[in-house]
């Protein structure tokens, strides 16, 4: 009999699952670390994917999947039972499995026909869970830490120091970000949800702290999938200073899944060609040269990371004109730790000497 995770490969991708797929093969994963994240095989990603390029949709087909093994009188009586019914009264009237029945109440958006009750986690903790070292009762603290999503739930006993914490989520290998967060990420991007309203809103506010001038102060650097200078993939964000929330980003990919190249598809997502390193001097200007469309501000102050080059970019381009100049600052960190880069290599050429 397979185990629970080999029945799953075996099982409808759902909805959201196909948008993970999606989001993450478009930020350039691989086949193999994309169907470790979601969980499902390795075939069933490479259908949705080739599936997304050739047609522009991960919406499984009509009539797709396994034959139905009930019919459509069937599946009204699995519905129209009363509320008070248990599945197995349900499967007594109708012959058909219980898996059959709780499906058809999830697609009739139905709650489940057994009844349950619901305990307080810290009522569970203190009756139901005992401490393995002197067999007492269990304390339950829920913690939110800076993991987004995540969340921590810790168990103390009330007789002895035993103490131990599970959290809601998997982390990244060598990380604290939690799975949670990429996967919330990368839906909310699938169906266009979440970051333009964010954006504006973070761009309002930004305004409102500045006592209503829409000359505002933002720091602007540049991120990218990984580091050096091969990324396929770069972010330019711009963030508030008095705020500290991002008011614009700039995604630039030069992964391009077209077939037929030279020529490309009319949804390739390939933006960009030059040096990885140079995706900050271009989307910098961009984000700048939107400032007015997008929230009807000016960034008239810059803060960067000591290297000149984005900021030239976007001084060279005269966005606001000669009434409103750009004026730079510096990072007080980044020029400390080039000064201290400069003050080590020289002292190094002194010891040679």
């Amino acid at each position: 009999m397979p185990g629970k995770r080999a029945r799953r490969h075996f099982s409808q991708s759902s909805e959201f699952e196909r948008g993970l797929i999606i989001g993450m093969k478009t930020a350039g994963w691989s086949t193999r670390r994309v169907a470790g994240q979601v969980d499902r095989s390795e075939c069933a990603v490479r259908n949705c994917w080739e599936q997304w390029t050739r047609e522009g949709t991960q919406t499984r087909k009509t009539g797709s999947g396994a034959t139905r093994k009930t019919t459509r009188r069937e599946d009204r009586a699995a519905t129209l039972v009363d509320s008070t019914a248990t599945r197995s009264t349900i499967r007594a009237d109708v012959a058909i499995v219980p898996q059959t029945i709780s499906r058809h109440l999830a697609e009739a958006n139905l709650k489940s026909k057994r009844p349950f009750r619901a305990l307080p986690l810290r009522t569970v903790g203190m009756n139901e869970v005992h401490c393995k070292m002197c067999n007492s009762g269990l304390d339950m603290q829920v913690l939110k830490g800076k993991s987004g999503l995540a969340i921590t739930f810790v168990l103390k006993c009330f007789a002895c120091p035993y103490r131990v914490e599970l959290f809601s989520s998997n982390f990244h290998e060598g990380t604290q970000i939690a799975t949670i967060n990429t996967r919330f990420v990368y839906a909310m991007r699938s169906i266009g949800k979440g970051a333009e309203d964010s954006i504006q809103n973070a761009a309002k506010e930004a305004i409102c702290e500045n006592e209503g001038n829409k000359n505002i102060a933002v720091a602007v650097d540049g991120t990218w999938q990984k580091r050096g200078y091969t990324s396929l993939n770069g972010v330019v964000t711009v963030t508030s200073i008095d705020t500290g929330k991002v008011i614009d980003v700039d995604i630039l990919s030069k992964y391009c899944a077209c077939k037929n190249l030279p020529f490309h598809e009319k949804d390739c997502k390939r933006n960009y060609v030059g040096s990885s390193g140079a995706m900050e001097i271009q989307g910098a200007p961009t984000i700048f040269q939107r400032s007015l469309s997008l929230h009807y501000a000016r960034y008239i102050t810059y803060l960067g990371d000591g290297d000149c080059k984005a900021f030239d970019a976007v001084k060279k381009k005269n966005i606001y004109g000669n009434e409103y100049p750009i004026e730079k600052l510096e990072c007080i960190d980044h020029v400390m730790k080039r000064m201290g880069i400069k003050s080590s290599i020289e002292r190094a050429n002194l010891a040679r000497r």
